[in-house]
Order: structure tokens, then C-alpha cells, then sequence
């Protein structure tokens, strides 16, 4: 008959061992995630961002931001900081108690009738104002430090890139027409962003240089939407009036209103080309426009002078 007896296990030094380094790297885990937590937080407590609006964010959306605003403090003109990284990040460390009105008035902004993108010269888009949303149904938020050609029509891809070929001594501002990608659907709801609509918008801005040691430029653009024609109904005033044309722009319909603006019968235009009325000069600019007209489906044209019968 066996006997049974029960001893205390010995641990074994090894294993002890193990344990140890197991609970020491648990500690170091533990200690270095509270640490990046503190840095995070500090991060969003000193980036000009409404605190409501930045406790939704991610740490790479954070990251984003921190970059964006390091790159504008670089490229924007300034009198009273310096332009280095080094005086950036450490400026980082000041609450902006009061930014600059130029990109967080929403009085300013609202009045525009478009919203504000600054776009780096890597076409990185560094500042969207928060009423793009209205317009495309993107978040600011989700723009800031993506490329700008990720959200433009393949298209339009040259206007962006030409607003830093320019060479020195031409003029540093830019008008141009584009198509951006849009989430927004005709019935005012929202869509995902693979199943987005292209939007013409009116594009218009200058190029801006920080003129410091570190000199960079930025685009700063102001973009405005086109009105859709099937909507062209809803902003005709007393000194609006609509006409419609063939391929080679000969009258086709013309507004009766065309009478209290100009001396022509609307019926007496019917058939004629609509380029033997317009100034000899300005016709260059209109072929221009009408050029762009086939590429993006609605343009705007710049002013012109139409010949009056009187």
C-alpha cells in the first residue's frame, strides 16, 4: 500500500524569473501608455481646436493636426515668430487663446458665400474652414493634411499643380474651375465617400509666401459653388435672363425679359451666333470658358461686353 503525502511545491528560480520580467513589462506597457496618454492630452489642450470637437478625434487624426498647424505656422506670413521648427513645436506649448480671425471667424467665413482650403505646395490641404461641410458634405476634420488631388476630379488635376509652376513675375493670383468630390446627395442627405459625386466649384486665390529663412508658400483659395442648371430657376432676378444655344452658340431660346435688359426682340436673336455680339476682345476669354464648359458641364465665364442694338 502506497503512501501519500503532500509537499510544498518549490518555484523554480527560472520560472520566478519569468514571472518577473512578465510583470516588469506589464508595468513598463502600463507606465508607457499612461505617458503617451498625458502627451496626447496635452496636445489637444494646447491646439486651437474647440475642446468638444477634438475629444471625437483619434490619435492619428491628432497627429494630422499638429502637423497642419506646424506646417501653417511655416508657411503663413508673420512679423512676430520665427519661422523654425524648433520655435513652432515650442510655440505649440502656448495656448492660442485668441487665433487668428482670418480662419476661425465664423462671421467672416459665413459671409463668403464658399468656404477657405490654404494648400501646401505638396498639394496637402493644411486648413479647411468648418463650413465645408454645408457645401460637400465632408468634415474639415477628415480634409486637413490629405492631398487635395485625392478629392479632385483626375481632370482637374493640372489647375492645382500650375498654381506653383507659375514662374517668378507672374501674377500670384489664381482663378480656376474644378470638380471635388462631393457626399452630399440632391435630396440634402449624405453619402459614403466611395460613393461620392463630383461638384464644380469656382476655385479663386493667391499664392502666399512666409518670406522667412525657411521660406515656403502656400495657395490660399476660396472656393465658391456653381449653381446647378436645373436650379438656374431659383436666381433669376430682373437683371438675369436665360437664353439657350446650339453646339456652335446660335440662339435657340431666349428669355423674354432679354427685351428690358437690352433693345432686341427675343425671336429676332433666334438663329443669330451669339459670338457676333460679343466685344471682339472679350471673345478669346468666352471661347475659353465655353472650352472649359464642355470638360466640366458648368463653368462661369468672366465679365464680357455684349453689343446692345442702341
Amino acid at each position: 500500500m502506497k503512501m501519500l503525502s503532500y509537499e510544498t511545491e518549490e518555484i523554480n528560480p527560472s520560472t520566478f524569473r519569468k514571472q518577473r520580467r512578465r510583470e516588469k513589462s506589464r508595468d513598463a506597457a502600463r507606465s508607457r501608455r499612461n505617458k503617451e496618454c498625458d502627451i496626447f492630452q496635452e496636445i489637444c489642450d494646447t491646439l486651437p481646436i474647440v475642446h468638444d470637437v477634438i475629444g471625437q478625434l483619434d490619435r492619428s487624426a491628432v497627429l494630422r493636426m499638429v502637423i497642419s498647424y506646424i506646417k501653417l505656422r511655416q508657411s503663413l506670413p508673420t512679423s512676430t515668430h520665427s519661422n523654425s521648427i524648433a520655435d513652432v513645436i515650442s510655440d505649440l506649448s502656448i495656448k492660442q487663446e485668441n487665433p487668428l480671425p482670418l480662419v476661425t471667424n465664423e462671421d467672416y467665413i459665413n459671409a463668403l458665400n464658399g468656404f477657405l482650403l490654404i494648400i501646401s505646395p505638396d498639394y496637402d490641404i493644411l486648413y479647411a474652414s468648418e463650413n465645408v461641410k454645408e457645401y460637400l458634405g465632408l468634415s474639415h476634420l477628415d480634409l486637413i493634411v490629405q492631398n487635395m488631388l485625392s478629392y479632385t476630379h483626375e481632370g482637374d488635376h493640372d489647375e492645382i499643380r500650375n498654381c506653383f509652376r507659375e514662374p517668378e513675375g507672374k501674377s500670384q493670383r489664381k482663378s480656376f474651375f474644378l470638380r471635388m468630390k462631393s457626399t452630399l446627395t440632391p435630396n440634402g442627405k449624405t453619402t459614403n465617400l466611395k460613393s461620392a459625386s463630383y461638384k464644380v466649384l469656382r476655385c479663386s486665390g493667391m499664392i502666399t509666401s512666409s518670406g522667412g529663412k525657411n521660406d515656403s508658400s502656400v495657395f490660399i483659395a476660396h472656393v465658391q459653388p456653381i449653381p446647378h442648371p436645373s436650379n438656374i430657376q431659383h436666381i433669376i432676378d430682373c437683371k438675369t435672363f436665360l437664353s439657350q444655344h446650339s453646339p456652335d452658340m446660335k440662339f435657340t431660346y431666349c428669355h423674354e425679359r432679354m427685351s428690358e435688359i437690352f433693345t432686341y426682340e427675343p425671336e429676332a436673336l433666334v438663329g443669330k451666333s451669339f459670338y457676333d455680339y460679343v466685344h471682339v476682345l472679350d471673345v478669346k476669354a468666352i471661347e475659353q470658358s465655353f472650352q472649359k464648359l464642355y470638360r466640366l458641364s458648368q463653368i462661369e465665364t468672366t465679365r464680357y461686353r455684349f453689343l446692345d442694338k442702341y
